[in-house]
Parts: C-alpha cells; structure tokens; sequence
C-alpha cells in the first residue's frame, strides 16, 4: 500500500511539473499559441513535447521573471534572456517528458529582426539566429544547455536539400535521411510557390547536427506522410502498438516542423511538430 501511494505521489507530481507552463500562463491570463510534437529515437518515442508561443506584447517583465523563477531556470540563463529581449518579439515555453526527469525549454525568436535584416539586403545569405533556447533538467537545472537555431535566409529548394544532406555527413545510415529528404520534397511540391523557412541548430557542446524546417506553408496533415512516417517506425524499431496510439491521436493534425539529424550523444532522431 505504501508503495502504491508512493508511486501515485511520484505520477502527481510528475504530471504538475509537466504542466507547469501551461499553469503559469493560465493563472496570469496570457494567451499564447500551442504546437505539439514526438520525437522519434533508436528503440523509443518522446510524445509528450510542447512549445507554447507568447508574443511579447502580452506579457510584461514582471510576469516573465515570475514564470522563469517558477520553472527553476538557471541564473545564467535569466541574465541571458534577459540581455537577448529587446530584439526578440515571441518567447516560447516548451516542456519535454525526457524519462527519467524531463526538460524544461524557453525560447526568444527574432523573427522581426531577421525580416527587417533580409529586406534591407535581400541578395544576402548570410545566416541570421532566428531562436536562442535555454534548456535545462526539471529535477536538476544544473544539467542545461542553449541551443541557437540559425535561419539560412533565401534558399533554394536544391540548396535546402543539400543542406539536409550535409547535416548527415560522417553518418553510415542514410535511412533517416532519405525518408526526411522524401517528406521535404513532397512539402516543397504542395507548397509550389511559397518559401520554407530552414534552420539548422546549433548547442554548446558542438556535437549535435541537425535542421529544422517550417513546412506549414504545404498545408500537409500528418495522413498526407503516413507511408514516410511508418517507415521511420520501422527504422527506429518503435513498437508498433505505440506508434498506431500516438498516429491516430495526430494523423489529422497540420504538420508543422519536421526536425532531424544527430544529437549530441550520437544518435539519429526525426522529430514531427504539428497543430495542437
């Protein structure tokens, strides 16, 4: 019995922690914008991963310091959000269920400040951060990390795919690659006209090499990919019983972003943001 009201304890409060962003901004009346995602691993899926995106013209100094006191951000990290704000027009609170702890995310984007930068000189390729990210463990803020999301203004669609190809370099299995590559050449088609926005990320550690690219303007549901996304199931070795909950939980939803490359310990992942 002890053990059972331990373990029911241990679900409570691993749920409030989960929660927490979520809370915060309910409780200060903050609307913000919501998009989920699963990341897809070697043997596992992380599906319990959200971004919530809060202009910075609603929400005041007062009530950010509160929300990154309230989710034990590191000091550093404030100080540095702090210094980064006045040319950031969104912030993003993010959670990621990460057994055995979780992590907690907070984003500025500089999207205004990139577009202003690209229009003043549009035949520059120069790569611009578009997000900085802040990191760090829920159980212990001591394990962090920042991230910097680099915009690659202006590409073209070959130049996009080369890229991707790029972030794979050194890598033997290309199955990931290609099934990323076919995801992104259907987007590229429905979009026709309209540019995908590419980012490729960068962490302290210097060992993780991925991209991430904004397909909203394809207008693809999740059902649209499903013969690439059963393919990653099967190149990932996720059960199948868990992939089919999560599928029919998300098939009609917008795809988003898709992200994907190698982390920082090495491993291949895909990662599949979409609507909420």
């Amino acid at each position: 019995m002890i053990d059972h009201d331990r373990k029911e304890a241990e679900v409570r409060i691993a749920a409030d922690r989960a929660a927490l962003p979520f809370n915060l901004l309910e409780q200060m009346r903050i609307p913000c914008g919501y998009e989920r995602s699963f990341k897809l691993l070697p043997g596992r899926v992380l599906a319990n991963r959200y971004l919530l995106g809060v202009d910075l013209k609603d929400i005041n100094s007062v009530q950010l310091q509160t929300i990154c006191q309230r989710m034990s951000m590191p000091d550093e990290y404030v100080q540095a959000l702090e210094e980064h704000l006045p040319n950031a027009n969104l912030v993003f609170l993010g959670f990621e269920d990460n057994p055995p702890h979780g992590t907690y995310k907070i984003y500025l984007e500089f999207w205004e400040r990139v577009k202003s930068e690209v229009r003043s000189n549009p035949t520059s390729l120069t790569p611009k951060l578009l997000h900085l990210g802040f990191k760090w463990s829920v159980e212990d803020n001591s394990q962090r990390t920042t991230s910097k999301y680099v915009c690659y203004p202006l590409l073209s669609n070959e130049a996009i795919l080369q890229r991707m190809s790029d972030v794979y370099v050194g890598h033997e299995d290309s199955v990931s690659q290609n099934i990323t590559t076919e995801i992104v050449a259907l987007a590229i088609r429905r979009a026709k006209e309209a540019p995908l926005i590419y980012l490729e990320v960068f962490e302290e550690d210097g060992l993780r090499r991925s991209f991430d690219i904004n397909l909203y303007a394809a207008m693809l549901s999740l059902k649209d990919i499903q013969p690439a996304l059963i393919r990653l199931r099967d190149h990932f070795a996720i059960p199948t019983s868990t992939f089919d909950r999560l599928y029919c939980l998300t098939c009609d939803k917008l795809l988003g972003h898709l992200s994907g490359g190698i982390s920082q310990n090495g491993e291949e992942f895909v990662t599949i943001y979409y609507e909420a």
